[in-house]
């Protein structure tokens, strides 16, 4: 996160600079609101790259551990799911041999007087 501070406010004022420098001064506001939607686009874009990333290694993860090899051929699916924050519902898709079976849950406390 330090890094990325530090770059954006390293490139990010000489860059608004530039973008409104090279126009006419008639057209610096479209030139600068320009500027910000390609850089709102950019982070959106790396901000995708990233997500679809991890979620890539963390289905791959999860097929290569044992809970996976024990789903053998539908683990990527399970590590999809459990990388896109699905893991209750792939809890409740797997087979149920592959499942231990889960506590139980106390009752919640009565707070009478």
């Amino acid at each position: 996160m330090f890094g990325i501070g530090l770059g954006m406010g390293l490139f990010n004022p000489p860059r608004a600079s530039l973008s409104i420098a090279v126009v006419e001064p008639d057209k610096a506001g479209m030139a600068s609101g320009i500027n910000e939607t390609f850089q709102q686009v950019g982070v959106a874009i790396g901000i995708a790259g990233f997500g679809a990333a991890f979620q890539g290694r963390v289905s791959d993860l999860f097929a290569q551990s044992d809970a996976g090899r024990q789903l053998g051929a539908s683990a990527h699916e399970f590590g999809d799911a459990v990388a896109a924050g699905g893991g209750a519902e792939a809890i409740d898709r797997a087979p149920s041999g592959s499942r231990r079976p889960s506590r139980q849950r106390p009752a919640p406390r009565s707070w009478t007087a």
